[in-house]
Order: structure tokens, then C-alpha cells, then sequence
């Protein structure tokens, strides 16, 4: 449990925190209507933080980075065969050249498939929780 409510979720225990101060400030005088545009914010930003819990909590199988892995390497493999017919040497630095630009997006996409393993995510909310 946290300190600030009881809660393990913190962006919710955050957003619940924003919506009780922004009572607070209407009833000491707050216009109702720069209320309501702030109550929509905090709105929005617990459907965005709702939706970065769904994409960490989501894992994307093993099997599946380890399948299309494996497939691509296949594939390189087999592509000087395929294209020596047409090429002869040139196929030695025509399949460099594929391999290098493939296996680049592949690791670029498993990448992607884990973004807050590799994004620098937690300075980042260190900064913004000190500020």
C-alpha cells in the first residue's frame, strides 16, 4: 500500500488526489467552469494512463518474437540462392545490405513489442514526480 491512499495503482490514487483538490479549489471560489475543463483533464488523463497499464500488463508471447525470428533468418538464409541466378556477385552485398535493413526492423519491432522494458520510462516520472 502507498502513502497517499491506501492504493498499489498509483496513477489512479493520483487522479483521484487531482479530482479531491479540484472540489476543494471549487468550493473556495473556483469558477465552475474552469472546474469542469479541469475535471476533463484529469478525465483524460486517467483514460491515458488506463490505457498504459492495458498495453504493460499485455505481454506478447515468447513463442510469437521467437517464431518470426526464426523465419526471417530462415529466409536470409535462402535468399543468396534465390537471387544468384540473377545477380552472381552481386548478390554478396545485395543480401548484406537486406539482412542488415531486416534484422534491424525485426529487433526495432521487438522493440516495440516491449516499449517500457527499453524506453527510459522511470527517469522520466522521476522528473515529473520532482516537478
Amino acid at each position: 500500500k502507498t502513502r497517499r491512499g491506501g492504493s498499489h495503482n498509483l496513477p489512479m490514487v493520483m487522479n483521484a488526489q487531482a479530482s479531491k483538490e479540484l472540489r476543494r479549489a471549487l468550493k473556495a471560489g473556483m469558477p465552475h467552469m474552469i472546474h469542469r475543463e479541469c475535471e476533463e483533464m484529469v478525465a483524460e488523463l486517467g483514460k491515458i494512463s488506463g490505457g498504459a497499464e492495458r498495453i504493460i500488463s499485455t505481454p506478447i508471447p515468447l513463442s510469437y518474437t521467437r517464431h518470426t525470428s526464426r523465419s526471417l533468418m530462415i529466409w536470409l538464409l535462402t535468399l543468396p540462392f534465390a537471387l544468384w541466378e540473377t545477380f552472381h556477385w552481386a548478390t554478396v552485398p545485395a543480401v548484406f545490405a537486406l539482412t542488415y535493413l531486416t534484422v534491424g526492423l525485426d529487433e526495432i519491432g521487438i522493440q516495440i513489442e516491449e516499449p517500457f522494458s527499453v524506453l527510459p520510462v522511470k527517469p522520466l516520472a522521476d522528473v515529473c514526480e520532482r516537478d
